[in-house]
């Protein structure tokens, strides 16, 4: 789906070790807070209807 696309696309302006897990369901980067925030920011204005999460890793 190219929307799968767009999204890595953007999470990778932001984020660094950008992946999809399985088919494209979650798609996730690491990064600092600020630009996971920015990449969150992205995110939820170009697709609203999208879920977001924020998470903090061990």
């Amino acid at each position: 789906e190219p929307k799968i696309a767009e999204v890595l696309a953007l999470l990778d302006k932001h984020l660094d070790g950008v992946l999809m897990s399985g088919s494209g369901s979650t798609c996730f980067g690491l990064g600092s807070v600020v630009d996971i925030e920015l990449a969150r920011a992205e995110i939820n204005r170009t697709f609203p209807e999208y879920w977001t999460k924020v998470v903090k890793t061990l």
